[in-house]
């Protein structure tokens, strides 16, 4: 069977609930998205995450970036978008097909990279709390790994990262 490899943007909020499925789904979109854009190329996935989740509230003032493969024979349905420039690719999945979406996924999906707003003034405090909570900000990767018991085998890799010339705390964890 032929897979496609897609990359996702996410804030806090959508990775609380993605790990609540134990990282095997995309949650259902809210009301006024109507539209799930999974994107063609990590650097695309990473300027998402990087210049615009880190400046939106609704997602935590945080930004990662999953990658995770779908069936291309499911995946062929649906039209590649140029959005932008010519790395600006994605495709254009309607929310009431996401559920479907979500059962041609081939393996689990992966937080490869995390970026945060360097500006402390824009981040409201908050309580750390458990990450199972949909809104609950995750502070560490090990919150993440520590609320999954019995998910089976779990690397972590944490690093200083440098893309574009800033600096941003990286992680990657596979449940």
């Amino acid at each position: 069977m032929a897979t496609t490899k897609l990359f996702r943007p996410v804030g806090q909020r959508e990775l609380n609930l993605i790990a609540a499925s134990r990282f095997k789904a995309f949650p259902p979109r809210l009301p006024e998205q109507t539209i799930f854009y999974p994107v063609l190329s990590q650097e695309y996935a990473e300027q998402i995450a990087r210049d615009w989740n880190t400046k939106d509230e609704r997602s935590g003032y945080v930004g990662y970036v999953t990658e995770f493969v779908v069936e291309s024979d499911y995946l062929n349905q649906f039209e590649i978008r140029k959005v932008g420039g010519q790395e600006h690719l994605e495709y254009w999945i309607p929310a009431e097909h996401l559920e479907e979406f979500n059962r041609h996924i081939c393996a689990k999906l992966e937080s490869l990279r995390n970026y945060r707003e360097t500006n402390s003034a824009a981040i409201p405090k908050r309580e750390k709390t458990q990450s199972n909570n949909a809104n609950a900000p995750l502070e560490q990767p090990q919150t993440l790994l520590q609320s999954n018991p019995g998910a089976g085998e779990v690397r972590l890799v944490r690093a200083k990262c440098r893309f574009q010339g800033r600096r941003s705390a990286c992680f990657h964890a596979r449940l």
